[in-house]
């Protein structure tokens, strides 16, 4: 009986505790993945006390993993750098880049995917579209936090706490294992980065290469697989 009490005890002191820090806790077999706590501060404030989101979606979105046997659903807290999943049951985890685990959104051209960012290391990014020998075009978001200010004297009114918007920058992959490059915003070293083929595709087709379905576009006329 003592021990059934004992038991109990610690169960309501561990619940409580769990609630208190709002933490997700790993399931054993997703040995890549993090804890992430729905209560971690950005600077001084938490999330619910700063204006916009870190989120690039509002809602989490359907997906597939073949490492995981089931429907997953996820969303990127890009000020975090995470990429978020939910899994039926409704359990919120957080997926390590080390897992390098490849993830369909349902309904979608594009998938996460982890890659070795220059600056930043492994990382998620977007896989927006790649061909049979390993070239690559991968989306970066990120998501600024922007420290509020204090009124000051009475004169000037308080500035809350923000996100900010969406950052996104693109990389090519050249080839498989290759090195990951930003894609220079400059046409020329666009060009030069890209080849020959490349420019004459886009000058002869007016596509623009700041365009990010134009530059999809122009990459599949230079470089898709040919059918």
């Amino acid at each position: 009986m003592k021990k059934k009490f004992l038991f109990a005890i610690f169960f309501i002191l561990g619940a409580s505790t769990f609630v208190k820090a709002q933490s997700v806790t790993v399931k054993a077999h997703d040995r890549f993945s993090l804890s992430y706590n729905l209560n971690e501060k950005a600077g001084n404030k938490n999330y619910s006390d700063v204006q916009g989101s870190p989120y690039t979606t509002i809602e989490f979105q359907e997906a597939t993993c073949s490492e995981i046997d089931e429907v997953i659903f996820v969303r990127y807290d890009a000020y975090k750098q995470i990429l978020l999943f939910k899994d039926q049951n409704g359990n919120l985890k957080a997926m390590s880049p080390l897992s390098k685990y490849r993830i369909d959104l349902a309904g979608k051209d594009y998938s996460y995917v982890v890659a070795n960012f220059p600056e930043d290391g492994l990382g998620y990014g977007l896989l927006l579209w790649e061909n049979s020998n390993g070239m690559r075009l991968i989306k970066k978001q990120v998501i600024k936090y922007n420290e509020g200010q204090e009124p000051d004297g009475g004169y000037t009114a308080a500035i809350p706490a923000s996100f900010g918007n969406v950052v996104e920058t693109f990389f090519i992959q050249l080839k498989e294992n290759g090195p990951i490059v930003e894609v220079p915003s400059q046409k020329k070293k666009a060009f030069k980065l890209l080849g020959n083929d490349f420019e004459n595709n886009a000058k002869k087709n007016k596509l623009n290469i700041k365009d990010e379905e134009e530059f999809i576009k122009l990459l599949k006329l230079t470089f898709s697989d040919p059918k």
